[in-house]
């Protein structure tokens, strides 16, 4: 049902790990364009899940750190280089407009793993959400806010406690990592330092603020993104 809807270049709601994704064909241009209005996101990159790792590889410049951050456990989003002098499997302008490289990442979930293993190509998967607000994560609110975005739903019985959107890294040509946006996976997270007890700081960024205590151990603490102000 799920891989038919996109081949038919429709746009469908998934359940993840961390809230809805949207997905639609990644190779079908009104698919993307129709995504784009009902998210009212008209320039800003999308990722993109590949069913394969080789997959990906025809399209963009993979590292042995970046398929490793791919193939991990916390599963990123990595943005990565487009192949140069190869034309791209996806419909590339609408996806990421004007930009050298290309926000990848492979199927995280069973469900996930289920669509991509039938659907066979790549396909668009950015947060269910209005572009600007949190991403939905329970089935109460999915079910009243997404019809306006999908046109199927696809969900399961398992509750999301923390909405969490997918983390972003890439990587510099030294393979040092860089992360763009911790989130599913890579928070919380505690980080040893030497610092005094009893500091706490707070490291906002627009609209999804992260967090900083520093405890008795010298440790700082990440907490998860919510996509609400913690104060």
């Amino acid at each position: 049902m799920a891989s038919q809807a996109l081949r038919e270049g429709r746009i469908i709601a998934v359940k993840g790990i961390g809230g809805y994704l949207l997905l639609c064909d990644a190779t079908q241009q009104l698919a993307i364009q129709l995504l784009r209005t009902r998210k009212h996101r008209p320039a800003k990159p999308f990722a993109v899940c590949y069913p394969r790792l080789e997959d990906a590889l025809a399209d963009v410049e993979l590292s042995y750190t970046a398929i490793a951050a791919l193939q991990s456990a916390e599963a990123p989003i990595v943005l990565c280089p487009l192949r140069k002098g190869k034309e791209a499997s996806i419909a590339l302008s609408e996806i990421a407009p004007g930009l050298n490289r290309l926000g990848v990442m492979l199927p995280y979930t069973p469900l996930l793993e289920l669509i991509a293993s039938s659907f066979q190509k790549p396909f668009v998967a950015t947060s269910g959400n209005l572009s600007g607000s949190p991403i939905i994560y329970t089935e109460e609110e999915a079910l009243r806010e997404l019809p306006a975005f999908a046109d199927l739903i696809i969900t399961y019985e398992r509750d999301i406690l923390i909405p969490q959107d997918d983390s972003v890294v890439q990587f510099t040509d030294r393979d040092q990592r860089i992360i763009l946006r911790r989130s599913r996976g890579l928070a919380p997270n505690f980080i040893r330092q030497p610092f005094l007890p009893g500091q706490e700081k707070v490291l906002a960024r627009y609209l999804k603020p992260d967090l900083l205590i520093i405890d008795d151990m010298g440790m700082k603490q990440l907490p998860k993104r919510s996509g609400e102000y913690l104060f």
